[in-house]
C-alpha cells in the first residue's frame, strides 16, 4: 500500500540522513522527523527498524571499535536522535487506543485457539508467501539490472570483489532478518493469524535490491559475447511482456469487479425499496486486482455499507 511504501521513503531518508558526514540542525530535525513516521507507521515495520539498530549498533561499535564520544564520533548524535524517537513514535503507536482495541480483537478471535496455534511451533506460517506474485514480478523486473552491468563493465574499472561480497552478504542478512521479523510479530503478537500481506512491504522492497545487485554483478562480470547479446533481446522482451501481461490481467479483473460491485449495488437497493427487515442474501464478488476489495462477509466492511446506502437489513454472503 501507499501507507507502507512511505514508510520505506522515510526510512531510507533518514539513513542517507545519518550517513551524512556534516549535518546541520535542519538534518537532526528530518532525521527524527523520519523515524518518527516510520515508528508510527506499521508495527511490524517499527520492529524491525529497531532490530537493524540494535544489531547495526553492536557490530559498529564492538566489531568495529567506533568511538562512542559525541566528539569523536560524527554519526553518533543523529544515530542516539533516530534510536530514541523510533522508541517514542513506536510506543505510542502500539499503545495507542484504536491499536489495543484491534489486538483486542485479535486475541478474543483466537482465544480459542491459543494452544493449538502455541503449540503448532514457531515457524509456522504461509507457505505460499514466497511465491506471491509481487516476488516473481520483482525478480523479473530486476533482470534489466543485467544490461546496466554490460554497461558499467566498458565505463568503469574492475570492481573491488571483497566489498560486492560484503555488500551481497549484508543484503541477505537484512533480508533474511526482515522474514523472520514477520514470523515473530506474527507469533508473538498475532497469535499466528497469518499477517496481512502488506506486511510483507519491506521484504519484498529488500529481495528486489538483493536481486537487482546480483543481477548488476552477473552482468558486470559476463565474459560471453555471445550471451550479451542473447540476453539484451531476450530481457528487455520479457520484461515488456511482463508489464503487458499484467496490465491485461489487472484490466479485466478491475472490469469485472466493477461490474459486479455496480450489480451488487443495484441489487441492495432494489431490496431496500420493498421496505423488508428480513437478511438478503448476495454473491460474493470476483477478485478486485489492485483495488481494495469490498469485502461483504467482514461485518467491519458491511455496516458503513449499509449507513452509506440507509439499508434496513442485513447482508450476508451465499456460502
Amino acid at each position: 500500500s501507499t501507507h507502507a511504501l512511505q514508510g520505506i521513503v522515510f526510512l531510507l531518508l533518514g539513513i542517507a540522513l545519518l550517513l551524512k558526514e556534516k549535518k546541520s540542525i535542519f538534518h537532526y530535525i528530518f532525521i527524527a522527523f523520519s523515524f518518527a513516521y516510520v515508528g508510527g507507521s506499521y508495527e511490524v515495520y517499527a520492529f524491525f527498524t529497531l532490530l537493524l539498530f540494535v544489531i547495526g549498533f553492536i557490530y559498529s561499535f564492538i566489531k568495529k571499535k567506533h568511538s562512542l564520544s559525541l566528539k569523536n564520533n560524527i554519526y553518533l548524535k543523529g544515530i542516539i536522535i533516530a534510536f530514541i524517537i523510533l522508541i517514542l513514535s513506536s510506543f505510542i503507536s502500539f499503545t495507542a487506543p484504536g491499536n489495543q482495541s484491534r489486538l483486542g480483537a485479535v486475541i478474543q478471535e483466537h482465544k480459542s485457539d491459543l494452544s493449538i496455534s502455541i503449540s503448532s511451533g514457531f515457524f509456522d506460517f504461509d507457505k505460499g508467501v514466497f511465491l506471491q506474485k509481487k516476488y516473481l514480478v520483482g525478480i523479473g523486473l530486476s533482470s534489466l539490472f543485467i544490461l546496466l552491468g554490460f554497461n558499467l563493465k566498458n565505463k568503469t574499472n574492475s570492481a573491488n570483489k571483497q566489498t560486492i561480497k560484503k555488500i551481497i552478504t549484508i543484503m541477505s542478512f537484512v533480508l533474511l532478518l526482515s522474514f523472520f521479523t514477520i514470523l515473530v510479530f506474527q507469533h508473538f503478537f498475532l497469535y499466528d493469524s497469518i499477517i496481512p500481506s502488506r506486511g510483507w512491504v519491506y521484504s519484498s522492497i529488500i529481495c528486489t535490491f538483493l536481486f537487482s545487485f546480483l543481477f548488476l554483478c552477473f552482468g558486470y562480470y559476463n565474459t560471453s559475447q555471445f550471451l550479451q547479446s542473447l540476453l539484451k533481446i531476450i530481457i528487455p522482451g520479457t520484461v515488456l511482456f511482463i508489464l503487458s501481461f499484467n496490465l491485461y490481467k489487472q484490466y479485466n479483473y478491475v472490469s469485472n469487479y466493477t461490474s459486479e460491485y455496480d450489480k451488487l449495488v443495484a441489487t441492495l437497493i432494489k431490496e431496500q425499496k420493498k421496505e423488508s427487515n428480513e437478511t438478503v442474501y448476495v454473491k460474493e464478488l470476483p477478485d478486485s486486482g489492485m483495488l481494495v476489495p469490498m469485502d461483504i462477509s467482514d461485518s467491519s466492511i458491511t455496516v458503513p455499507i449499509r449507513d452509506i446506502l440507509n439499508l434496513k437489513y442485513k447482508i450476508e454472503v451465499n456460502k
